[in-house]
């Protein structure tokens, strides 16, 4: 059963003849229970047995902070998540998982809190908030529907806290700016389009680039005074290029490094592309100095924001008392995207 729930297994593994004969391989004189009996009786007991678990550890807590969020699986059926955190007397940072369950409903307000409510009932947590012997924080995304939720939960149980998640708030900021580099995203996008599926510019672009990393070996071999065996550069297999997902914001960091990693190929390319048997209607797509000053400082920017993500993703550390020095840095940047990508508005307002 710990298998199958810890690693998200299917069910339909336990009637495996394979699964079956590899248990009995390991002991021969374990009798292989039905699979009704595991989907009936034994999982919903070890469900229980969780449960009551979870129950004695938010027992044990005198704050909690809350999250929830929706998600589409792979067949895109509707899923929302609840979890829960908080710190023990030990000061242990405790991670709970309360339920992760198909929404089938239409996601209004009034949906959720009553999804919401059920799984917190079910863990006793309401109760504890009537009683006063738990003090709430959610933390949530800044969907109308979601904020809308929050504010009829707050209303119905007093002194609850909010806090709007800051990974979600810098996906909006950054999102809702990207016009302001559509130019030089639309030129990045294209020259990787050209140069990761038509196979024969994917072929010069790995053959320049390969070009040049063997004369950074020589180079480097002759300035060597030890004449040191170069680092396996040759067996290091060079990076793909990479597309941008539209609704996630450090996917536009992924195809900037992805085509920054090329450039000086690139660079060799559109100097001289009929020496590399390239059409000029192709070399013309390659970003030109400009462009690619402006790919470099699009990096740096959108790299510094991809570290504190990061950062405010763990679990293993509190995260909200670093939030606002990891922001504090932003407002001395000098960028020329500085303003129009909001950083300054995210800035401040983020604890509005």
């Amino acid at each position: 059963m710990r298998l199958v729930c810890y690693d998200i297994l299917p069910l339909k593994i336990l009637k495996s003849e394979e699964f079956q004969s590899l248990i009995n391989e390991i002991e021969p004189t374990y009798k292989f229970p039905c699979y009704n009996s595991f989907k009936y009786t034994y999982f919903p007991n070890f469900y229980n047995d969780m449960v009551n678990r979870v129950k004695l550890v938010i027992n044990s807590l005198k704050s909690i902070t809350l999250t929830f969020d929706f998600w589409s699986s792979c067949t895109q059926q509707s899923y929302i998540s609840i979890t829960a955190h908080g710190l023990d007397n030990n000061l242990e940072i405790k991670n709970l998982t309360l339920a992760t369950v198909e929404f089938k409903e239409k996601h209004t307000s009034q949906k959720i809190q009553n999804s919401l409510n059920q799984v917190l009932n079910e863990f006793h947590i309401l109760d504890q908030l009537k009683s006063q012997q738990l003090k709430l924080f959610l933390v949530s995304d800044s969907a109308h529907n979601i904020i809308k939720t929050v504010k009829m939960f707050i209303k119905q149980n007093t002194a609850q806290i909010h806090i709007r998640c800051l990974g979600h708030s810098i996906n909006n900021a950054l999102i809702n700016s990207l016009k302001v580099i559509n130019d030089i995203l639309d030129e990045v996008r294209s020259t990787i389009k050209k140069f990761k599926y038509k196979s024969d510019l994917n072929r010069v672009l790995l053959e320049v680039y390969s070009d040049n990393q063997n004369q950074t070996k020589i180079l480097k071999n002759q300035k060597c005074e030890q004449n040191l065996p170069d680092q396996q550069t040759n067996n290091i297999e060079p990076k793909k290029l990479k597309m941008d997902v539209s609704c996630r914001w450090n996917s536009i960091l992924t195809i900037m490094k992805s085509v920054y990693y090329y450039k000086e190929a690139f660079v060799k390319i559109k100097m001289s592309p009929k020496s590399y048997g390239i059409e000029s209607k192709y070399a013309q797509i390659i970003p030109d100095i400009d462009q690619w000053m402006q790919i470099e400082q699009i990096i740096q920017l959108f790299q510094q924001f991809q570290e504190i993500t990061d950062y405010i993703s763990s679990q293993s550390y509190i995260t909200i008392s670093c939030l606002l020095p990891k922001l504090q840095p932003f407002r001395h940047i000098k960028s020329p995207h500085l303003e129009l990508l909001s950083v300054k508005y995210l800035t401040l307002s983020f604890f509005k």
